[in-house]
């Protein structure tokens, strides 16, 4: 993992800024940008394969830039989640493959036979494996023996989750398994498994918690849970960093044969899947040729030009996006829908400031959101969001429902925002340094002078702008 950048006083801009909600992963449409509202409306994406789709040949992807981890213990990014994860390995429940928007948030059986079933109060959950999965190769192609084309068990699974709690793995969701009863004995070196996970045949195997969870199945449908085989893996995570990233084995219908961080990734039809165990996958290609590290522009043109079939992470954007959306001939090839996700600015808590919240209020009144959204694309690219949860998402709350720091039109206000800042150590403004740091690439170093201008105009006024190329 790269050096993390330590910081004293700083915001940063994650994809967009606080309070935008962004179609992150879009996938265009042929509409015009103003039918967008008609667009993000509608019910189904484009058909997921098609009736005339055909098995064979190879896919090609372009992309800026690169998983965090090949490690499903490790890797924590969307691009890993749906790229490499959804097409590479399987865990006990996933998502279905249906272009109804409505479907897509429901679990779905996908090593197990079925859902997961739970005790009265929600602190057991309990999945039987289907028969006739089996490890494929590791990265590289490298047939394991003992494992490549063996039956995935009960212990491949606890030991997945297990690891989670091994330093040298490092995992960035841990917590979303410390209910299981026994954690911390395991984690503090007192037990050599989690006690609270019963594996009581190769089949079965059973999550004891410590409280009520009701969302265990959202859970276990996260690639941390991907199975993994203890005996073969264990001697790299008894390492100080485990290199298990780099001898990951494949469950999915595909194992990634050859991998160059920043520049190449390729998968290959994993021979050991049985389709007839997978009403997810339909895998209709025998390989994906994933070539990384374009400039967002030049990745865009690699699709528009045929070079390559799908864009994992650039995105249309100024004259590229107004010649997509208003030419006929991309229409079949582009197309805009929403997804669960919501792009924001985060400020560190910690130190001043920041530390009041009354100055984090203030800087959701300074700030236009409505010239941020512009600047990636307009209404095309997504909506100003006015909570955390974006739209098809459980809990989810319209602007008209729920707007804490509303501005005519979205505008940012800057007087209410310097009321809001009396009584506070940045009454008048704050003129010791701040660190503001954002994405070097497309709209980034325009949306960081916006923010830079929102901020100045309630007297912050000694501010250090840093662009960074993701992930570092």
């Amino acid at each position: 993992m790269k050096d993390k950048v330590r910081l004293v006083r700083i915001l940063a801009l994650v994809c967009a800024l606080a309070l935008i909600g962004a179609a992150c992963g879009d996938s265009g449409s042929s509409q015009q940008a103003d039918d967008s509202e008609q667009q993000r409306s509608q019910t189904e994406s484009p058909v997921i394969g098609g009736t005339n789709a055909q098995p064979g040949g190879t896919m090609r992807w372009a992309s800026i830039g690169d998983v965090d981890y090949m490690d499903p213990g490790q890797a924590y990014t969307v691009t890993f989640f749906s790229y490499v994860a959804r097409g590479t390995l399987r865990t006990l429940v996933s998502y279905p493959n249906t272009p109804n928007l409505e479907e897509q948030p429901a679990t779905v059986p996908d090593l197990a036979t079925e859902l997961g079933k739970s005790n009265a109060d929600n602190t057991q959950w309990t999945y039987t494996i289907k028969d006739g999965v089996k490890f494929g190769p590791a990265i590289g192609g490298k047939s394991i023996p003992g494992v490549t084309g063996e039956e995935i068990t009960s212990e491949d699974i606890k030991y997945a989750v297990e690891r989670l709690f091994i330093p040298s793995v490092g995992a960035g969701y841990a917590t979303y398994y410390e209910d299981i009863e026994g954690v911390e004995e395991f984690k503090s070196g007192k037990a050599d498994e989690i006690s609270g996970i019963e594996t009581p045949d190769p089949k079965t195997i059973v999550f004891n918690l410590s409280s009520p969870l009701g969302d265990w199945d959202y859970r276990m449908s996260m690639p941390a849970t991907t199975p993994v085989p203890k005996d073969f893996a264990s001697k790299f995570d008894q390492e100080k960093d485990s290199d298990y990233d780099s001898n990951v084995v494949a469950s999915g219908p595909y194992y990634v044969d050859s991998y160059t961080p920043l520049e190449e990734v390729h998968m290959v039809r994993n021979e050991e899947w049985d389709p007839d165990t997978d009403d997810i996958r339909e895998a209709y290609v025998d390989e994906i040729e994933w070539k990384q590290g374009f400039e967002n522009s030049v990745c865009v043109e690699k699709v528009l030009s045929n070079d390559y079939d799908t864009a994992v992470d650039c995105e249309p954007e100024g004259p590229q996006l107004k010649e997509i959306v208003g030419s006929e001939d991309y229409s079949s090839r582009f197309f805009n829908l929403p997804i669960a996700c919501t792009s924001y600015l985060f400020m560190n808590t910690t130190v001043e400031p920041f530390t009041d919240e009354k100055v984090r209020q203030a800087i959701n009144y300074a700030v236009d959101k409505e010239n941020q959204l512009k600047l990636l694309g307009g209404s095309f690219t997504g909506d100003v969001a006015s909570s955390i949860l974006p739209p098809g998402m459980d809990g989810h709350l319209p602007a008209a429902d729920y707007n804490p720091f509303p501005t005519d039109g979205n505008a940012g206000d800057p007087e209410k925002a310097k009321e809001t800042l009396k009584g506070t150590a940045a009454e008048g403004g704050w003129h010791e340094k701040i660190l503001v740091v954002g994405d070097a690439a497309g709209a980034g170093p325009k949306q960081l002078e916006s923010l830079r201008a929102d901020l100045e105009a309630i007297g912050f006024d000694n501010l250090e702008i840093k662009e960074l190329n993701y992930p570092d």
